[in-house]
């Protein structure tokens, strides 16, 4: 099973020539399929699927033409391929592809195995770091919650980080807040602005709740 796939630049792929032989194929004809693919689809549809190279004969030492394909190339190859032997050399190749490119996120190197834990350290402390930023937010909405979701303009305005004026004026615009006759700010829908704040406090919760 290991020996169906082999790894080439980074890449798992097979050779025309051995897949030929699997399927029972003359392996003319599948080069003359493959070309016909690769006519038939745009080239720069397939030419990361399929790669022409070369193989020396074991008995007259010729060179002979032979495409080395990926998954998709390969996937492409054997739709044209039927018959119960055909479904069985398919399910092995799913299955070698698998493994092998599971073998491919595995760090082969100490070089790799270092980069990857960088990475994974990185990602590590920005959603640390987002978390420190976000925590402030839960803890001054959970303090809202124990005065009933009192507070005034300019704490809320400086939680949510937007200038008080700017916040006072989208209030009035969206009919949260008005003023009366004697220019005192007043909101006749409390109940809108607890949601409000109720929404905000949700939100905070769910990204702390998914970053840590």
């Amino acid at each position: 099973m290991n020996n169906l796939v082999q790894i080439t630049n980074g890449q798992a792929v097979v050779s025309s020539r051995q897949v030929a032989e699997n399927f029972g194929k003359n392996h003319r004809d599948v080069l003359e399929s493959i070309s016909g693919i690769v006519r038939s689809a745009e080239f720069s549809a397939t030419s990361h699927m399929f790669y022409k190279s070369t193989y020396v004969h074991p008995q007259n030492k010729q060179e002979y033409p032979e495409f080395i394909m990926n998954r998709d190339g390969f996937t492409l190859l054997a739709m044209g391929f039927t018959g119960s032997k055909a479904l069985e050399w398919k399910l092995k190749y799913i299955q070698a592809f698998n493994e092998m490119e599971k073998q491919l996120t595995v760090p082969q190197t100490y070089l790799e195995a270092l980069k990857a834990l960088v990475v994974t350290e990185e990602a590590k402390l920005l959603a640390e770091a987002k978390v420190q930023e976000l925590t402030p937010k839960g803890e001054y909405y959970d303090a809202l919650v124990e005065r009933e979701l009192l507070t005034n303009f300019r704490d809320t305005a400086k939680e949510i980080g937007m200038p008080e004026r700017k916040f006072i004026q989208w209030l009035t615009d969206k009919g949260y807040i008005y003023r009366d006759q004697s220019k005192q700010r007043k909101s006749p829908l409390v109940g809108f602005m607890r949601i409000l704040i109720l929404q905000i406090m949700a939100h905070v919760r769910y990204l702390l709740k998914i970053l840590c």
